[in-house]
């Protein structure tokens, strides 16, 4: 009987899996993965379908569609923030009421997002990315797992990593399945409290290196073959300076959203506008700051952020690798690592490994269901 092992680490990148020769010896593949523009939002979407961010949907969190949003109906906590200056608590509110019941099922946050713009904005993430019919319209390395072996067992977010490790080597040793499928998102969130070079950081990949190894001989134990996947979604860049885009957009005086609508993202900005004098004054700005460029329209066709209706926004002032906008609607503090940045920069570069020997390995994550189908679940 055949065991697919698959483990989604997030933020692993190739730079930082070489270093730590993470999986050396053991995997017949080891391989860079260029990832696409964007966070894991985008990134794991466009992992999981083979698709760029302009065929599934997904690019950032958020989009702009206030007909759409599942705010508006909320309006009276936005009015109480406006009137107490409560927005911490309105946003636990709002994260509740339309988290719990209101068929937002994926991942999001409202992080620092000021809640007057909140009614613009709707969730993109609506299913649950990690179990069959993720992504509507494009089927995903779940679904092919599931359409293969009904009875494959999968864990991601919504519950703690140590127990789902251990929840995972407990289904090797006692059940009978096909596939089991981890996500890890503890080594992205340890980078960015500490960045790439910190001693945790090598320890907990160490950890999965040793761990992921003898989940796989536990698993030889009991089934005849096993084949084990390993894939990240993007890597991670350390921190190197930090701006505030945010005062000198106010300082324009123009009016929200009437002149300019705008999202300022961690490594981002993207604008909305009203009409040419407006537009015409941003990108004047943008274009005297050092540490970043707007996105031309040939970029945004090549990474396949060039959406028709512009819902992500109609102009992208992405930074530079290494920089951020702080604040932003992340939050007042730089975050030591991040991610998000060009994705031909080698800190972007994601990672793949699999045991078993492929006829082509994959050199974007965009390859990667292709390699999964018609090699793997083969």
């Amino acid at each position: 009987m055949r065991l697919h092992l698959f483990f989604l680490i997030d933020a692993l990148g190739w730079e930082i899996a070489s270093r730590e020769h993470f999986l050396e010896g053991f995997a017949a593949v080891r391989s860079p993965a260029s990832p696409v523009l964007g966070y894991s939002c985008a990134c794991i979407p466009s992992l999981l379908t083979g698709r760029l961010p302009r065929e599934h949907g997904r690019w950032a969190m958020y989009r702009r569609d206030p007909a759409r949003s599942p705010f508006r109906s909320h309006r009276w906590l936005l009015r109480l923030a406006a009137l107490t200056g409560r927005e911490e608590f309105v946003r636990r509110r709002l994260r509740a009421a339309v988290g719990n019941g209101g068929g937002y099922n994926g991942y999001w946050q409202l992080y620092a997002i000021p809640v007057r713009h909140l009614p613009e904005l709707d969730v993109v993430e609506k299913e649950d990315l990690f179990a069959p019919g993720g992504v509507p319209g494009y089927p995903t390395v779940i679904d092919l797992i599931a359409r293969g072996d009904a009875t494959w067992r999968g864990w991601n977010w919504r519950t703690p990593e140590p127990e789902n490790f251990r929840a995972f080597g407990e289904a090797i040793d006692r059940e009978r399945h096909g596939a089991l499928f981890l996500y890890a998102p503890d080594l992205d969130a340890l980078m960015h409290a500490e960045g790439t070079g910190s001693p945790s950081v090598s320890a907990r990949v160490a950890w999965y290196d040793a761990t992921i190894r003898e989940m796989t001989e536990r698993a030889r134990r009991r089934y005849d073959d096993v084949r084990v996947v390993v894939m990240s979604d993007h890597g991670m860049a350390d921190t190197i300076g930090t701006h505030d885009l945010w005062s000198p957009l106010r300082a324009l005086g123009l009016r929200e959203p009437a002149d300019v609508f705008f999202f300022l993202d961690s490594t981002m900005a993207r604008f909305w506008f009203g009409g040419d004098a407006a537009r015409r004054k941003v990108l004047d700005l943008l274009a005297e700051q050092p540490y970043g460029h707007v996105l031309s329209p040939e970029e945004e066709r090549r990474h396949g952020v060039d959406f028709a209706s512009r819902e992500y926004g109609e102009t992208t002032f992405l930074l530079d690798p290494g920089h951020l906008i702080v604040p932003s609607y992340m939050g007042s503090h730089a975050s030591a690592g991040m991610h998000g940045f060009d994705p031909d920069a080698p800190p972007s570069t994601a990672f793949f490994a699999s045991t078993m020997p492929l006829r082509a390995e994959p050199r974007s994550i965009l390859d990667v269901k292709d390699v999964v189908e018609r090699e793997i679940l083969a």
